[in-house]
């Protein structure tokens, strides 16, 4: 068995890194009760798979967290990502969309935000490729009517849809995936400003294969977005009352300042109660996303 975990030792390597305990524990698979007992020095700390887990989640050699070795020079070795806290306020509802997505697939919400970059990039290239596609359908009715002139195939005069078509392409290959380098004077072209976006008609059409418990609604432009996620794990939370659910998903309240007590299975009676008071207050939610990440750790 190992040498115990230096507390001190454990704590200075916490802080170098800019961890929480509770990011700390994220990384190592170890508790977050363990490491803040670990710290404190309550606990030994002297578990092979302890002290492995850690060391690798801190980068450092085990005896370096026990202290049979030198501490390393601070700043020396893998530079790490800064963590920035930015000032941003978005929708009660997105936030309380957030935290019913890191819910539903018990995944902390940083990591969900983290991820949101990759998966906009995914959607986006989909969307691009789904343009792609209806396009060559839409030459191909195009060439079909060449072919049976005496038939009304098409809307458009030939030249206008020829006019229409490269426009597409071009507004594609530009990665313009809310047609706003489409000029409203194309005819055939739809007035994106005031209509549904390629991009979000996308995302609609993609949200079609999957329950509206799980998302609906979903609307995405560059001034706003606009969805519903996760619904039936909000009535899950309200415990099967639709009326609480609807406060949920219309963010009458953020889910992060209902208090931590209220959560237990038995504590349903007065979580409504709590939400029902908040939901008929004159006071919105403060929208700070910041707030909401800290009100997790």
């Amino acid at each position: 068995m190992k040498s115990p975990i230096s507390p001190d030792r454990l704590k200075e390597l916490r802080r170098r890194n800019r961890l929480s305990q509770g990011e700390l524990a994220e990384r190592s698979l170890i508790s977050k009760d363990t490491i803040s007992r670990l710290e404190r020095g309550v606990l030994p700390g002297n578990r092979n798979h302890t002290i492995d887990q850690l060391s690798k989640a801190l980068e450092v050699p085990p005896g370096v967290l026990t202290g049979e070795l030198p501490l390393p020079d601070a700043g020396k070795g893998r530079r790490r990502e800064s963590r920035r806290q930015v000032p941003v306020r978005i929708s009660g509802s997105a936030l309380n969309a957030l935290q019913l997505v890191s819910h539903r697939y018990q995944v902390p919400m940083i990591r969900v935000l983290e991820i949101a970059p990759v998966l906009f990039l995914f959607a986006a290239e989909e969307s691009l490729d789904w343009r792609r596609q209806n396009l060559r359908s839409m030459k191909a009715a195009y060439q079909m009517r060449r072919k049976f002139s005496h038939l009304n195939v098409g809307f458009l005069p030939e030249k206008d849809a020829d006019r229409l078509i490269a426009e597409e392409e071009k507004s594609i290959s530009q990665n313009d995936i809310l047609a706003e380098t489409i000029p409203d004077s194309v005819s055939g072209a739809k007035t994106y400003s005031n209509e549904t976006n390629p991009f979000s008609s996308y995302l609609a059409e993609k949200s079609m294969n999957y329950s509206e418990d799980l998302i609906w609604g979903l609307d995405f432009g560059k001034e706003y977005t606009s969805y519903f996620a996760c619904s039936g794990d909000a009535l899950d939370i309200a415990g099967g009352d639709e009326m609480a659910q609807e406060w949920i998903l219309m963010s009458e309240f953020l889910l992060s300042d209902i208090p931590k007590h209220l959560w237990a299975d038995d504590a349903l009676p007065e979580r409504l109660a709590w939400m029902e008071a908040e939901a008929t207050s004159a006071n919105k939610p403060d929208d700070d996303i910041a707030a909401v990440l800290e009100s997790e750790a």
